[in-house]
Parts: structure tokens; C-alpha cells; sequence
């Protein structure tokens, strides 16, 4: 499995595991005492390597689990906004352009009945796609699994604008420089 997992990351996707960028591969990041298993399951994967300043696997004392935090600085970079753009931005109201759902008024029940409906193809997809797995055709699952998180995220989407109000949000106006 681990050779299936880093063939997707590396091989097809061209990402680096940056515990190999610092050579850290051999950091535990899950610990079960009771049961005294160990392994190295978590990582964290980049596309741009040289943005990479630090990683680590963090041992804290308050963790309630049997993973362990795993870290990383990046260096980002960023443009400053111009005196000309700042200018043009001061006394604008931009509230009517960020919206939200309000789920507090949605129509849940034809919720659940819409996405119910719709998600069961997806879920017997999803069976074929676990059976050709299984079945050794592994080629097909990566493309696969990109077209079942597109169902997913297709279905809830028209589920939640079809059945849950938008409204827009009215945090902050420039109006005055004060809050509603």
C-alpha cells in the first residue's frame, strides 16, 4: 500500500512528502501504547518544495491522541496593495457580495430526502469502483475517485441551494467606519 501511495503522490502527481525533504522519513507520527503499534501514516505533501522552510513531527504533552502533530512553515509570498487600488477600495460597501446559507431556516427534511436520492448512484459508484480495486485494476481509481468527489460535491451543492435560504452577510460596513 505504501508503494501505491507514494507512486499517486510522486510518480502521478508530481508532490514531494516533505519528511523526505528533510530527511525526517523515519519520525513516528502514530503511536497506540495499549496496543504498542508505531507507524509513520500522516504526512504532509507539496507541490513547490523550495517554499518549504520547516517540518517536524511535534511530541507535545497534552495530546489526546495517538497521532502526533505534524508541522510546516511556508514561505508565501504576497503582493501589497497599492496606494491607487487601497484609494479606490476606502468607502466602499462590499457586504451584498459575500452570501451564506442560512441553515437555521433550511428545509432539512427535503434535504436529506434530496440528497438521499441522489447520492445512491454515487454510492453504487463508489461499490464498483472499491470492487475493480479489489478486483486489481488500480489504474482507473484515482480518475475515479476525482469523479465521485465531483458527484458529491455537485449533489450537496444543488441540494443546499435548492432547500436552504441565502442570505447576505451584513458583519461589516465602511459606511462611517462603523458596525452593524
Amino acid at each position: 500500500m505504501t508503494n501505491y501511495i507514494n507512486t499517486f503522490i510522486i510518480t502521478q502527481h508530481d508532490l514531494r512528502r516533505c519528511d523526505s525533504l528533510f530527511n525526517k522519513h523515519d519520525l513516528i507520527t502514530y503511536d497506540n501504547i495499549a496496543l504498542g503499534h508505531t507507524s509513520i501514516i500522516d504526512y504532509i505533501v507539496t507541490s513547490l518544495a523550495e517554499n518549504i522552510l520547516v517540518f517536524d513531527v511535534l511530541d507535545t504533552n497534552i495530546n489526546f491522541s495517538d497521532h502526533y502533530p505534524v508541522a510546516v512553515s511556508c514561505k508565501l509570498s504576497t503582493s501589497p496593495i497599492g496606494n491607487k487600488l487601497r484609494n479606490n477600495l476606502r468607502g466602499k460597501n462590499y457586504d451584498e457580495i459575500v452570501t451564506h446559507f442560512r441553515w437555521d431556516h433550511a428545509d432539512l427534511l427535503s434535504f436529506y430526502h434530496y440528497t438521499g436520492l441522489w447520492l445512491q448512484p454515487v454510492l453504487n459508484d463508489l461499490d464498483m469502483v472499491v470492487n475493480e480495486y479489489y478486483n486489481g485494476d488500480t489504474e482507473s481509481v484515482s480518475t475515479a475517485i476525482d469523479m465521485l468527489y465531483d458527484n458529491i460535491v455537485n449533489v450537496l451543492n444543488a441540494a443546499a441551494n435548492a432547500f436552504v435560504p441565502i442570505d447576505t452577510k451584513r458583519t461589516f460596513t465602511s459606511i462611517g467606519g462603523t458596525r452593524k
